[in-house]
């Protein structure tokens, strides 16, 4: 391979980890959290199959209309190396952010054979500040997996109009399919390959047509999308028409040319707010739309690259133009794929400048001065992600009524036992949005957590009352009329939310404690069953299920959970006390002073009649 070539790889990679690393350490933000974090289908292979035939939020109870389900496998990968390690989970997002800057290298080299012109595109793409919502942000993976696809499938589609081989049409399908099963907007890689089209000569003559596969393959994506997700309802809050958010398009172009230009004030929470045709955004975002269309299309020939990167830009923005219902108008990560076009038109300029020799020198500073710009600017945004409190309240000065923001901010200061602080926080969301059914949950939360039981009930139902399918508020009401001593309440409140999200690991688990408390032993048994299949991690379920199966008279079912909890949790003093008991009780007493041992070791206060009972014992089973 050129030395040349490999030092480029090597710049990029370095490039990416000098302002990415600072990033590794950062915690659950966001969705993050239901993606990631409370994920029940990450956790099992068995949770893999429902990955691929239902919605992005069945997970956990939501009829959504996002099918991601590769997207969401990675997840599963990244569990099943290193569970829930935020590290392993951020190196990943890096990793998948290094190879899509490598693979934007290698087809603009594919392209255009300017490999300068291919190294300052992906320097620009790689260390650009508007790019850490989708790599510093955990849940964010799915914008670098899909480009990183369609940058795989453009290159071979260029392969195969060079050269008809099996093989890139092999590979080309597989990439495709793959970027589908990432996200919905590789639907629009036919515009793509038709504008790369005329920079790559046809060379030879074949049966099978690119353009074939990929109306084939879509073809096939969207009849398996219709029925997995059937009729789902969107889950996105929208304005009455395209037309009326249409507007809201130019305003985003204006600001999205405007973060790619000077990426400053970056933040989250844009939100979805009608425009009209004479805001100023929307004025200079159609006035920006006409001049650089007009100023592609015209110079399609003269000016190839400069014309393709214009054209990227819009193409790539149509998925995310919010004529179809998205959650924001606008989104940081909703740029990933479109600013490859916008990096092109700069690395064009630099390029162009550099192959003048007297201005060579001056061009390289420029270049060097723009990504050292964009670099520090990245690590600097990093920081805001690395901490919920500090992003939460810095997305507040630029979006300060948002009831979602506040709701988040207030969790964050609960978790650290900052209760009047988050209870304040909880009400400053509800006085914005007094339907966030979500801020009456959690306020019940923290009421509950204070002793104030029935006052928590009634917050519970006032959630339930505008969310009547919120999972989270019936399986809350459950622990809180199980504390009230309402125990059959709390076990049709457990019933209901896993009627909604039967994926529940810790609602079965509870139900099971409900069931067993009121002596429904074969329901507590099968509760805590299908809790340990969800769940086969969590040693608690397991130590709960082998005392169900020990009252019910099924001890060797009743051992070998309790042999599971030990592998899952080696440190479980009480695992090794239970099992230990139980090969007492079964006569056994060389295996039950060998457990009930380690569980002295381990800090467990052990019985110490059995004990001495076992220290005069000298039988053997």
């Amino acid at each position: 391979m050129n030395r040349a070539i490999v030092g480029s790889g090597i710049l990029i990679i370095a490039l990416a980890c000098a302002v990415y690393g600072n990033s590794l350490h950062g915690a659950f933000i966001w969705d993050d959290i239901p993606v990631i974090r409370d994920n029940p289908d990450i956790r099992s292979p068995a949770g893999a199959k429902d990955i691929f035939t239902k919605s992005l939020g069945a997970a956990y109870g939501l009829k959504g209309s996002f099918y991601r389900p590769l997207y969401v496998f990675t997840y599963s990968l990244n569990y099943l190396f290193s569970t829930l390690d935020v590290r392993a989970i951020h190196l990943t997002n890096i990793a998948v952010h290094i190879l899509t800057a490598l693979t934007l290298f290698w087809l603009i080299t594919v392209l255009f054979g300017d490999r300068t012109l291919s190294l300052c595109t992906a320097i620009f793409f790689v260390v650009h500040p508007a790019h850490t919502e989708a790599v510093s942000y955990m849940a964010g993976r799915v914008d670098p997996l899909v480009t990183l696809f369609i940058l795989l499938s453009l290159i071979w589609y260029v392969k195969i109009r060079q050269d008809k081989e099996k093989i890139f049409y092999i590979l080309f399908s597989v990439s495709y399919a793959a970027a589908l099963l990432c996200k919905e907007n590789a639907l629009i890689l036919p515009a793509l390959m038709l504008i790369c089209r005329p920079t790559v000569p046809k060379q030879k003559t074949g049966k099978w047509n690119a353009f074939t596969i990929v109306i084939v393959i879509s073809f096939l994506y969207i009849a398996a999308r219709l029925k997995i997700l059937g009729e789902a309802p969107s889950q996105i809050q929208a304005l009455a028409s395209p037309l009326d958010r249409l507007p809201g398009f130019f305003a985003a172009i204006a600001e999205y040319i405007r973060i790619l230009i000077a990426p400053i004030g970056l933040h989250m929470e844009y939100g979805n707010p009608r425009f009209s045709f004479i805001d100023p955004r929307v004025i200079s975002g159609l006035l920006l739309t006409g001049v650089l269309l007009f100023f592609a299309v015209r110079n399609r020939k003269t000016r190839p690259i400069e014309s393709l990167g214009i054209l990227w830009f819009f193409i790539a923005l149509v998925p995310v133009s919010n004529l179809y219902p998205l959650p924001f108008f606008m989104a940081e990560h909703y740029l990933y794929l479109p600013s490859i076009g916008f990096f092109l038109l700069l690395a064009s300029w630099c390029a162009n400048f550099y192959k003048r020799k007297q201005h060579a020198v001056y061009a390289a500073i420029v270049a060097i001065g723009i990504a050292g710009s964009f670099g520090f600017l990245t690590v600097r945004q990093n920081g805001y992600w690395a901490d919920p409190i500090r992003f939460y309240e810095r997305t507040l000065h630029f979006a300060p009524d948002s009831a979602r923001i506040y709701n988040n901010l207030a969790n964050c200061y609960r978790d650290i036992g900052q209760n009047e602080k988050a209870r304040a926080l909880y009400k400053k969301a509800l006085e914005i949005n007094p339907r966030s059914a979500e801020a009456y949950n959690n306020l019940a939360i923290m009421t509950r957590c204070s002793g104030k039981a029935q006052e928590a009930i009634a917050l519970y139902r006032n959630a339930l009352e505008i969310d009547p399918r919120y999972a989270n508020a019936h399986a809350n009401l459950g622990i809180a009329l199980y504390e009230t001593g309402d125990i059959e309440g709390a076990i049709a409140a457990y019933r209901k939310a896993l009627e909604i999200n039967p994926k529940r690991a810790d609602v079965f688990y509870n139900l099971g404690i409900a069931c067993h408390a009121v002596g429904r032993a074969e329901e507590a048994i099968d509760a805590y069953e299908k809790a340990a299949r969800i769940d086969p991690g969590d040693a608690a379920i397991l130590i709960n299920l082998s005392d169900a199966y020990r009252q019910a008279g099924r001890m060797q079912d009743a051992i070998g959970v309790l042999k599971k909890a030990i592998v899952v949790d080696p440190g479980s003093a009480i695992s090794y006390n239970n099992l230990g008991l139980l090969y007492y009780i079964e006569n056994d007493y060389i295996l039950a002073r060998r457990y009930l041992d380690k569980a002295r070791q381990l800090g467990h206060a052990v019985n110490r009649d059995i004990m001495n009972g076992l220290e005069m014992s000298g039988e053997k089973k």
